[in-house]
């Protein structure tokens, strides 16, 4: 029960800004796409805050593997059709296995974790301009997750997204 409070929690900070960033700079690009990294895979947004500072988040609702995460980007190099950035993210994530040995049985653990890394998007508009406004990401870090029953997760996470950008 304390997992899904969490998890409610993590949720309503990504619907929250999802919700509110149009609101409070509607001049800016909000985008929408979809995300994988550190065992988070499903729709993702992003909201630039600032010229060089991205928030956002991802819920990853695809397989055995649940998570609400919040994002933040900070991009350090920009050329014409390439942007460079590092990213740390902050999350709740749930696994279930189930699995049958006899009659059928589920395991499931939920944890908090963290992860950094750098990215580089890759601007498909800027590089083609008769184009769609579609960024293309990938990713490389680290995370750790705090899962209940074990000491703890932690791996290299590889990522890769695409992003829609409105406003354009």
């Amino acid at each position: 029960m304390k997992g899904m409070r969490v998890f409610g929690i993590m949720g309503w900070a990504v619907l929250s800004t999802v919700l509110m960033a149009p609101l409070a700079h509607a001049q800016r690009d909000l985008s929408l796409g979809y995300q994988s990294t550190m065992r988070s895979a499903g729709p993702s947004i992003r909201y630039p805050i600032s010229e060089d500072v991205t928030i956002g988040g991802v819920v990853g609702a695809l397989g055995s593997t649940t998570s609400a995460v919040v994002r933040g980007m900070l991009y350090f190099q920009d050329t014409e059709a390439l942007d460079y950035y590092y990213y740390g993210q902050l999350g709740y994530w749930r696994y279930t296995n189930r699995f049958i040995i006899g009659s059928q049985s589920f395991e499931s653990d939920s944890g908090v974790g963290i992860g950094v890394g750098v990215g580089l998007d890759y601007d498909l508009l800027e590089a083609v301009p008769e184009f769609i406004p579609l960024t293309i990401s990938i990713e490389a870090g680290i995370g750790y997750v705090a899962w209940g029953d074990y000491s703890g997760f932690d791996l290299l996470t590889l990522g890769l997204g695409f992003h829609y950008r409105f406003g354009e």
